[in-house]
C-alpha cells in the first residue's frame, strides 16, 4: 500500500510539474511575441578545440518591431567595437566595418532596392538590410524556436524514446532568479541537449545553453 501511495504521489507531482512547465513556456513565448522594443548586450565566447584559443565577440543591439515595414518588419542598430555598425531606419541603411573598408556604406530603399534584398555576402560584409535583420534578430527568434520545441514536446504527451524533458535546477544569473528547462535528444551515436533559463519575474528567456556529444 505504501508503495502504491508513493508511486501515485510521484505521478501526481510529475503531472503538476509538466503543467507548470507548459504554462511557463506558453507565457514566455507570448512575452517574446509581444515585445516591441528590444535592447540587449551580447557576449559570445568560443574556444577553438584545436589550439585552445578563445575568441570573444562583444556587441550591443537595439531592435524595434515595425509591422508595417514590408522589408524586415523592424528597425535596428547593431554596433561592435571590432565590427563597426549597421543601422536601418525604414528608409535608409548604413553599414560600416573597419576591418574591410574605411567608409560608411549608405543605401536608400528608393535608390538601391536590390541591395536591400540581396542575400549574397562578399568579403564578410553584410550588404543587405534583410540579411542584417535576420542576423541581428536571430537570438530572439532562436529563443522562440527552442521554447516552442519544448512546449510542442510536452503537449504531445512526452512519449518519445529519443527525447527527454527535464526540469533543470533553478538558478540565479546576474542576480536574476530563473527557471531551468532541459530537452535532451538521443541518437544512436550522439546526444544533444538544450537548456533554457527563464526569468521568473519577467518570464523572458535569458540564456540558451547547447551541448552535443
Amino acid at each position: 500500500m505504501k508503495t502504491f501511495c508513493i508511486t501515485l504521489l510521484i505521478f501526481v507531482t510529475s503531472v503538476l510539474q509538466a503543467q507548470d512547465a507548459k504554462d511557463i513556456l506558453t507565457k514566455s513565448i507570448q512575452v517574446i511575441n509581444n515585445l516591441q522594443n528590444v535592447s540587449y548586450h551580447n557576449e559570445i565566447q568560443q574556444t577553438n578545440p584545436m589550439n585552445g584559443d578563445t575568441d570573444k565577440i562583444v556587441a550591443d543591439c537595439y531592435l524595434r518591431r515595425m509591422p508595417k515595414d514590408t522589408l524586415t518588419g523592424m528597425y535596428y542598430f547593431f554596433s561592435s567595437a571590432d565590427s563597426g555598425f549597421n543601422k536601418y531606419n525604414g528608409t535608409e541603411y548604413y553599414s560600416y566595418s573597419p576591418e574591410y573598408y574605411n567608409f560608411i556604406l549608405r543605401y536608400s530603399v528608393k535608390d538601391n532596392p536590390e541591395k536591400f534584398r540581396s542575400i549574397k555576402l562578399s568579403y564578410g560584409i553584410v550588404p543587405s538590410v534583410v540579411v542584417s535583420a535576420s542576423f541581428y534578430s536571430f537570438a530572439l527568434l532562436n529563443f522562440n524556436k527552442e521554447l516552442s520545441s519544448m512546449l510542442d514536446f510536452l503537449l504531445s504527451g512526452s512519449v518519445n524514446s529519443k527525447k527527454l524533458f527535464m526540469f533543470n535546477q533553478d538558478t540565479v544569473v546576474d542576480n536574476v532568479h530563473c527557471y531551468g528547462f532541459k530537452l535532451m535528444t538521443m541518437g544512436n551515436l550522439t546526444s544533444s541537449s538544450k537548456i533554457i533559463l527563464i526569468d521568473k519575474n519577467k518570464l523572458l528567456p535569458i540564456a540558451l545553453i547547447s551541448d552535443a556529444k
